[in-house]
């Protein structure tokens, strides 16, 4: 499909990540030596701005980052790809989200989230931003924000004729207002510890309203220079 006359905007999360790879998983009380660390920048919105990118789309993204290196981090890669970061706000009071993967050797991870900067995204920061998602053909979404400014990003979209698709992840319960919004919610793999066959209540309301779903997809990479991680965030 030819995107490159289309445009996303994307309202979601910012992370960067500090992986380590170990040959064993920590048992409770247990220490062991990482045999490699990486450091890359994720957090599923930042990630579907790239991507977005990458296809050939005029992409842009509206978050949060703290004044700190970490952050810095996150705008040279949204500028290396392209990104319209005009909105990309910045925290006094938080540090930038970070996430911290531990990776054994079969590829099974544990992830510690600390989200930081990107509890701060707010109401305010979406209406600054109404022009560019008003102008946008898709509206990409997450849950790795606070919902009362994914929902208010989802309004402003859906006024002006948008679609806007729902990332429904990590697996909670969404607002019904935003759901109502929703035009596409892509099925992700199972959250772990959701019993096999249960859906979520927002996904079941959802799928009661008759909304498109779409199957799923691989994970998302992780996008820094000279190496690609498989780590959702």
């Amino acid at each position: 499909m030819n995107m490159r006359a289309g445009s996303v905007a994307v309202v979601g999360s910012a992370v960067v990540d500090l992986i380590t790879r170990v040959h064993t998983r920590p048992r409770p009380g247990e220490t062991v030596i990482a045999h490699d660390f990486t450091m890359a920048v994720g957090g599923k919105g930042c990630n579907q701005a790239i991507a977005a990118a990458r296809m050939g789309a005029a992409a842009s993204f509206v978050g949060i980052v703290g004044d700190d290196p970490f952050g810095a981090m996150i705008r040279q890669a949204l500028h290396r790809d392209g990104v319209d970061a005009r909105h990309l706000q910045t925290a006094a009071s938080e540090g930038t989200a970070l996430g911290m993967p531990v990776v054994d050797d079969r590829g099974e991870n544990a992830i510690v989230i600390a989200p930081r900067a990107n509890a701060r995204l707010t109401t305010h920061h979406v209406r600054e931003a109404a022009s560019l998602l008003q102008a946008a053909d898709i509206l990409l979404l997450q849950g790795e924000v606070p919902m009362e400014a994914s929902t208010e990003a989802a309004e402003v979209a859906h006024a002006a004729a948008g679609r806007v698709v729902l990332n429904a992840a990590p697996a909670g319960d969404f607002p019904p207002r935003l759901l109502a919004l929703t035009d596409i919610l892509p099925r992700g793999q199972r959250a772990r510890g959701r019993r096999p066959g249960r859906r979520s209540p927002g996904r079941r309301r959802l799928a009661r309203r008759g909304r498109q779903t779409l199957a799923p997809r691989p994970a998302s990479r992780h996008h820094h220079p000279g190496r690609a991680g498989l780590i959702p965030t």
